[in-house]
This record gives C-alpha cells, sequence and structure tokens, in this order.
C-alpha cells in the first residue's frame, strides 16, 4: 500500500515503511517523518496487505490483527511457519473436546443393526487398525466406521471377512457417500486387500492438510492437526501395541475410537477453509487420483532378479577396477597405501578427509570432493574418482538392499508414493523410489508372459506449460509449428537461419529453455553449459528479447511470490513462503530464493495437476480393461495390460493424457510420447 508523505507528496511503499529496519517510519525521498502511519496501519502476518489498524482481521485474507512482525518472532527464525496462528486462524476452537461414543462389534449378528445407522449418512469417517504397513503380509485388526453420533469398531479378527465385506460393500462403494480418512491410501489399500471393498468418494483429511499448507512445513499428522486445530493432545504410542496384539484392551478400541470420531470436526474445518481459499477444486483433483495411486501401489512392478543382479555385478567389477586405478594414481602421494594387500590398505577412496589429504600431496588443494568440485578439477585421479562413485552408488543403492524389498506374498516391487511429495504438488516415492532408478535399469522391470507394458509420457510438458502462462506469440508458434523447439529458439536468439543453427547454439538454447522454468540464474546455466557468468547473462538477455513474455511472466511470477506470499498454479493449487523482514541479514538471499521458487512452481505445480488428473482419467477408463496402472514418475505414467488389448489400451492412455493437458493448455498442443514393449521404456 503507498501513502502520500505529508512534506514532499512522495507517495511511499508502507510496508518498507513500517518495517523494524527504519525504525520511526519516514520517507524514502525526503526523509520526513510519517508519523501516525505505523499506528494507524498493520502489515498483514499471512499475505502482507496493508490495512487500517482499526480492522480486526486483513480485509483481504481475514488474517487476524497480528502483524507479520509477531508472526516472525513466533518462529524459529528458520524460515518455518511455526506459528499455529497463521494456519488455524479459521478453525472453531471450541471443538476442542470429544463427545465419544462408540460401539465395538465383533459378531455378525451386531451387523445388521449397526447398518441401519451408517447406512442413513451422508458422511462417514473411515479408519483402520492394522499389525504393520505392509497390506499383503500384515492383518487388518480393526475397520472403524463413524458417523457423527457414533463410532463402530468392527473386530476384523473375530468377524468372517467374508461375510463382512458383503454386508459393507454396498454402503462403502456408494460414489453418493462421501468417506472420509486421514491417509486415505493407507487405509484404502488395506480395506481393499482384507475385504475386498472399493473405497469411493474420498475426503483425505491429510491431503487437505497439505493444500492449506504447502510450503509452511506444519506437520500433517493427525496428531499435530489434533493440537493445531483444537488444541487436543492424541495419545499414539499405544499404536504401537497393534504390531503384536494378542487381546484386545479397552484402551485399544478407546484409542480407535477417538481417531475416527476426529475426523469429523477435521473435516468439517477443513470444507470451510478450502472453500475460503478457493481450493475446494485443486481438492477434489487431489482426492480423486487417491483411488488410482493406491491401486498403482497395489499392483506394483514385475523385476527380473536376474537381469538385474547381473547389472549389479557388472558395475561391482567396473567399481572395483576403478578403485585400483584411484589408489594406483594417488598412491606417490598417500606414500602407505599397498595397492594389492587390501590388509595393509590404509587410504580410503570413500573418506573425504584422506582423499583431500592426497590431493595435498599432489599439490592440489580441495576445500571438499563434491561432484562439482572435482568436476572442474583438471586431473586424472580426480576424473577416475568420479566414476568410481557412479558405479559405487549403483552398487550401494540398487544392489542386494532393493531386492530386498521384493514383496514375498506377490513377488513384486510395491514401491510407497507421498501423492503431496513436494510442496509443488508433485508426487514422490520410496520404499524403493522408482522415480529415481537409472535408465540402464528399466528393462530388468518387466511384464509378465502374455502381457505387455505400455509407457506413455508428456511431451516437453513444462515448457508448453510455460507457454500457456506467457501467451508469448513466439514461444507459442514455436510449439505451433510442430519444429524444433531448441533450434527455433537459437535462431530467434543467434539471428541465423533455422538451417544454420550450430550444434552448440542449439545446445544452449536447450539449456536456457529448461532452466529458466526452474528459476535458474546467469550463475547457474555458465556451469551448465561452460561459459563464463557474463557469456550467460548476455545468452539469458538474447533469449529473453526472443521472447519477451516469457520474460515478463517470470518476472511477475518471481514478484507475485515475494508480494503475496505464495503462488498458484493455473487450477489454483498454492504454495506459501516465509516472507523475511528487510532488517533479516541474509534478506536477499531469502527473496531470491522465494523468487526462484514462484517462477518454477505454477509450473511444476501445473504438471503435477495435469498427471493427477490424467491418472485419474486412465484409471477410470480402464475399467473393463485387462490393464492397471503401475507407475508414475512426474510426467509419465506407466501402464501393465494384456497383449490382445495393448493397442487398444495404448490409444487410452494417450488419448487420457492428451484430454488432462487440455484442461488448461490451449494455446499450444499437448503431445504424448508412447512405447509399447515388453519392458518398461524410456
Amino acid at each position: 500500500m503507498n501513502v502520500s508523505c505529508p512534506s514532499c507528496d512522495e507517495y511511499v511503499d508502507l510496508p518498507d515503511a513500517i518495517d523494524p529496519k527504519f525504525g520511526e517510519p519516514c520517507c524514502a525521498c525526503c526523509g520526513s517523518p510519517l508519523a501516525g502511519y505505523s499506528s494507524e496501519y498493520r502489515e498483514c502476518g499471512r499475505c502482507r496487505n496493508v490495512y487500517m489498524a482499526t480492522y480486526s482481521a486483513c480485509v483481504v485474507c481475514d488474517y487476524p490483527a497480528e502483524t507479520r512482525q509477531e508472526v516472525l518472532a513466533a518462529s524459529s527464525g528458520q524460515g518455518r511457519f511455526q506459528s499455529p496462528a497463521w494456519y488455524a486462524y479459521t478453525i472453531d476452537k471450541a471443538a476442542r473436546s470429544l463427545k465419544l461414543s462408540y460401539k465395538l462389534v465383533d459378531e455378525l449378528s451386531q451387523v445388521p443393526g449397526v447398518l441401519a445407522e451408517i447406512g442413513a449418512a451422508s458422511v462417514l469417517a473411515v479408519d483402520t487398525e492394522t499389525s504393520g504397513l505392509d497390506p499383503f503380509t500384515c492383518e487388518l485388526i480393526l475397520l472403524q466406521i463413524a458417523t457423527p453420533a457414533c463410532v463402530y469398531i468392527f473386530d476384523t479378527r473375530s468377524l468372517d471377512k467374508a461375510q463382512l465385506a458383503v454386508f459393507l460393500k454396498p454402503i462403502l462403494e456408494n460414489k453418493n457417500l462421501t468417506t472420509v480418512l486421514h491417509n486415505a491410501n493407507f487405509d484404502y489399500k488395506f480395506i481393499k486387500v482384507h475385504l475386498g471393498i472399493t473405497l469411493g468418494n474420498i475426503f483425505d483429511t491429510m491431503l487437505a492438510h497439505s493444500l492449506l499448507s504447502a510450503g509452511t512445513h506444519i506437520s500433517g499428522s493427525l496428531k499435530a492437526i489434533a493440537k493445531l486445530y483444537f488444541e487436543i493432545d492424541l495419545e499414539k504410542n499405544i499404536r504401537l501395541s497393534f504390531q503384536s496384539l494378542k487381546t484386545l484392551e479397552v484402551e485399544h478400541i478407546e484409542y480407535a475410537a477417538t481417531d475416527a470420531a476426529l475426523l469429523f470436526p477435521v473435516y468439517d474445518a477443513q470444507m470451510k477453509r478450502l472453500d475460503r481459499e478457493f481450493l475446494v477444486p485443486i481438492a477434489r483433483i487431489e482426492f480423486d487420483a487417491i483411488q488410482p495411486i493406491a491401486e498403482m501401489e497395489l499392483a506394483g512392478l514385475l523385476i527380473d532378479v536376474d537381469k538385474w543382479k547381473s547389472i549389479v555385478a557388472n558395475h561391482k567389477l567396473e567399481r572395483d577396477r576403478l578403485e585400483l586405478e584411484v589408489l594406483s594414481l594417488l598412491a606417490s602421494a598417500a606414500g602407505n597405501r599397498h595397492l594389492y594387500d587390501d590388509t595393509k590398505s590404509t587410504l580410503t577412496v570413500t573418506s573425504q578427509k584422506q582423499v583431500i589429504a592426497a590431493f595435498a600431496k599432489l599439490g592440489v588443494k580441495l576445500e571438499d570432493t563434491k561432484e562439482e568440485t572435482l568436476a572442474k578439477l583438471d586431473h586424472p585421479a580426480a576424473k577416475k574418482l568420479l566414476e568410481f562413485r557412479e558405479h559405487d552408488k549403483v552398487v550401494t543403492s540398487f544392489g542386494e538392499s532393493f531386492l530386498e524389498l521384493l514383496n514375498p506374498v506377490t513377488n513384486r516391487i510395491h514401491p510407497d508414493f507421498k501423492q503431496y511429495g513436494a510442496e509443488t504438488g508433485r508426487l514422490s516415492c520410496q520404499h524403493p523410489n522408482v522415480q529415481q532408478i537409472p535408465a540402464f535399469f528399466r528393462e530388468c522391470f518387466i511384464a509378465p508372459p502374455g502381457w505387455k507394458i505400455v509407457t506413455c509420457d508428456y511431451s516437453q510438458a513444462e515448457l508448453r506449460i510455460l507457454a500457456q502462462l506467457s501467451h508469448d506469440p513466439g514461444f507459442c508458434e514455436a510449439f505451433n509449428s510442430g519444429g524444433d523447439l531448441h533450434s527455433i529458439t537459437a535462431s530467434k536468439m543467434f539471428k541465423v537461419k533455422l538451417q544454420d543453427v550450430s550444434k552448440t547454439q542449439r545446445s544452449q538454447a536447450k539449456a536456457i529453455n529448461f532452466g529458466l522454468a526452474y528459476g535458474m540464474g546467469a550463475a547457474a546455466l555458465a556451469d551448465r553449459i561452460g561459459v563464463d557468468k557474463a557469456a550467460a547473462e548476455k545468452l539469458i538477455e538474447q533469449y529473453f528479447k526472443a521472447y519477451p513474455e516469457v520474460a515478463g511472466w517470470l518476472t511477475r511470477a518471481a514478484d507475485e511470490a515475494n508480494r503475496l506470499g505464495y503462488s498458484k498454479t493455473p487450477l489454483g493449487r498454492r504454495r506459501y513462503y516465509m516472507l523475511p523482514l528487510r532488517s533479516d541479514p541474509e534478506y536477499s538471499a531469502k527473496v531470491s530464493s522465494i523468487q526462484r521458487q514462484g517462477k518454477n512452481t505454477p509450473i511444476q505445480g501445473a504438471n503435477a495437476d495435469m498427471t493427477k488428473l490424467a491418472l485419474r482419467f486412465i484409471y477410470d477408463q480402464l475399467n473393463g480393461y485387462n490393464a492397471r496402472i503401475v507407475n508414475t514418475v512426474h510426467d509419465e505414467i506407466v501402464v501393465e495390460v494384456a497383449a490382445d488389448q495393448a493397442d487398444a489400451v495404448t490409444h487410452i492412455v494417450a488419448d487420457e493424457m492428451r484430454r488432462a493437458g487440455r484442461e488448461f493448455i490451449t494455446d499450444v498442443p499437448v503431445e504424448v510420447g508412447v512405447t509399447t514393449a515388453d519392458t518398461w521404456s524410456k
């Protein structure tokens, strides 16, 4: 907000003027005091809007009257939103105690009466208690189904699961019923494996929390949410006792009932906030993606174990050979390495301290042994050491420890996908992380006999999103022409005919095209393409002259992130930032970081939205086919299909991915690449 200086009539940015760095507010032009403004106006602790101090809350975001300085003072100084007020400012604190009513169902004769109660509800809360994390090898112990009035706890070990499923299936699979869960992916898989029930129309309170707090690092556990929303302290230690539970005690039942009962007030509070923040549409995308992602995890991936072991063994041989070469090159420096007698070895190539000392004896000073440091070093030992590390990483990361993750029941790998794995909404993966599998291992992921694997990925997805966001005529035309984007970009940058673009020019244009979508600056570009910073700055300047609207959009995205305190995707997903005070000694560095994230978040977040939409579209269209989604890597989706249906499913996957992309990419074509093979292809 700008105010007029009473002395010189210059307009002053009030947030700057009232910052503690400046002490008494004063005009930046003439230095005259702006007495009264600091008491008349307040800067919102959430969105930085400046408003009259007479208001009880911000007129933009309704955040309560608390200055940003007070919010930061309540934080740890680590740039994280640790003040509960920031997040829970609309939560009804009256709901601090739960009126717990529950009923244990341990005989089938009780079930019909319970069905009459839960069958009449339009919203049910669902939770499970299990003996572990793996639905294939662990027990489903309790199933909690709650109405606002009562929690019904089904002791599945005392009940015939097949009969119980017959009773519950029509209710829990009713698409007109909303089922509220916390970390729905987990419960979905156990309920599907043990009862054969497919939950639909899910509201996940953990995902809703992630949407409402992305970027704040506020924990999304049910325990943390209970404390944050309602100041309720949940006792969670008893959860561990379910792993070896023999007798169901009262404390187990009450623990299970409390978790389920709490979901209703959380659901009510989150629905209000999602609506206030205009996040309901993006929440629907997240909730609709739960089922295909959970089913994808259950499907898993089949691995050719012998081929896998062969690849690892070859890398081990190469690693050991390179280790000897490195030691040989450093031997004269180390002085005490006995190359062919391991019992006398004293130099370890994986020891940073020893490697630095060895290089020092060669007259080469190293601050560290990071990859970027060694890559700049023109010495054969450094080059061999980098090669050694490449092979060593394969052996240590993808050796026997990887194969130990093969499920003993299915004999397949079942990765855990974190649906909100990044602040932008992108999925992440663990146990194992198949999103970071080296390309040469892909041939080990195979289709069962009589099946095929369809691999489909978006072509230059994030650059097409950038074209849509910027509406740059030249950038859009580069896509619409059907030509090579990087060659066209180089032609515009260097003002040469398309046919005269050199390999180096195309490579530089490609680096800028992809780099700018990630907020890359001149220094990073210089390192990437091997030029000095001045040359990189000139290349970026030429690029922005070729695509001025791209430059404009990137500038606006960076500025808005710093001004508003959040970034948005085209479909409304938000990512919040902790905006530093100008008195912060790291102010410039923190602002630069926010600006980089502000450029990238709308692009990468839109890509995540697009991929999650595609997962749902594909999952729905595969109904009736002998096919299933088995993997996704950012903007790539992998489907396993019976060979006789491969052609039809290949078209379905490609068409549905294009359909998802066209939800918000309309200025340029949405293109996908498709491969059908016996293995996971690139």
